[in-house]
């Protein structure tokens, strides 16, 4: 993948913020926009979305062992549960499982009616 130089200075490997400016860490978006930092990006979007620094997502990652707050699995591919009313971030899940939550509307309400429903059936 060529480096791109916004400078005129020649390839960076490094950028604005300090990251390293290598093929992992690039991304060049479809169209051909300027590329962007992917651990930048991340940054910014823990921000945006849900009010976290890098620095919080990582205690939170850290907090749980790397693993899902439900099933317990180990993440790959991380999902920030939130409450969709509040906004507060309550963890980090697998797909499956904030899937799952959506899928019951995020509610206590919804679980305790699945709850009922699977222990009427034993």
């Amino acid at each position: 993948m060529e480096m791109v130089d916004r400078s005129g200075a020649g390839p960076r490997e490094l950028c604005q913020a300090g990251h390293l400016w290598n093929e992992e860490n690039i991304y060049v978006p479809p169209g051909g926009s300027s590329p962007y930092c992917r651990i930048c990006r991340k940054i910014r979007d823990l921000d945006q979305m849900y009010g976290l620094t890098l620095e919080a997502y990582e205690k939170l990652w850290d907090s749980q062992g790397g693993r899902c707050g439900i099933c317990k699995c180990i993440l790959e591919k991380p999902q920030i549960d939130h409450n969709h009313k509040t906004g507060k971030v309550r963890g980090l899940l697998c797909q499956k499982c904030n899937t799952g939550l959506g899928l019951f509307g995020d509610t206590v309400e919804g679980f305790t009616i699945a709850l009922d429903y699977l222990s009427a059936g034993e």
